[in-house]
């Protein structure tokens, strides 16, 4: 059975343990309040517009009349992301208009190549249009993936991001507490 002074020999003394605690609450909190508040809150904003736009921008029958990739080499030092580009021909109160919806998230080559194979050209796609508008369209049709893409994709970070800080801020509060010596 090891003795107290054995035991605070190969333990780090309370003042160590507290600023350790401490300084793992404090790195947790910062990453509490600078990234996941400000993503969940980007998240809540972008699924209250894509609701808004579901709720009330009216739906109409388009065609694809061109679709391309696009690629974006804007970061040096980072791999290229890809993304999709649809112009749509679409009737609305008799006057037909032309406008361009590309997808609302970046991804790899392989998803840019699979979303251009769903909306080849040709393709008969249900879009939405802005009533005072028509020109601003959208590719949310219903309460899919497609729709909510980018909400889900900040959404996870912001948990994955807070489950880390709850860890920093439990861990954080245990090192801060004071060593149990072991009973003799």
């Amino acid at each position: 059975m090891a003795s107290a002074a054995q035991f605070a020999a190969v333990t780090p003394t309370g003042r160590a343990r507290s600023r350790v605690g401490r300084g793992l609450q404090v790195i947790g909190g910062l990453v509490l309040l600078l990234l996941v508040v400000p993503l969940a809150l980007i998240a809540a904003f972008l699924a209250w517009r894509q609701y808004r736009i579901l709720s009330t921008w009216p739906q109409v029958e388009g065609t694809v009349i061109q679709a391309h990739w696009i690629e974006d080499r804007s970061q040096p030092g980072r791999a290229a992301t890809y993304g999709a580009e649809f112009q749509f021909r679409y009737v609305v109160g008799g006057r037909e208009y032309q406008a361009v919806a590309a997808q609302g998230y970046n991804g790899s080559y392989d998803q840019a190549r699979r979303w251009l194979s769903e909306l080849p050209v040709g393709a008969h796609r249900r879009i939405r249009y802005e009533p005072d508008n028509p020109l601003v369209i959208s590719l949310a049709s219903d309460s899919s993936t497609l729709s909510f893409g980018v909400v889900y994709g900040l959404a996870r970070w912001a948990l994955i991001l807070a489950g880390a800080c709850l860890i920093m801020l439990i861990g954080g509060w245990r090192l801060g507490r004071k060593p149990q010596l072991p009973a003799p």
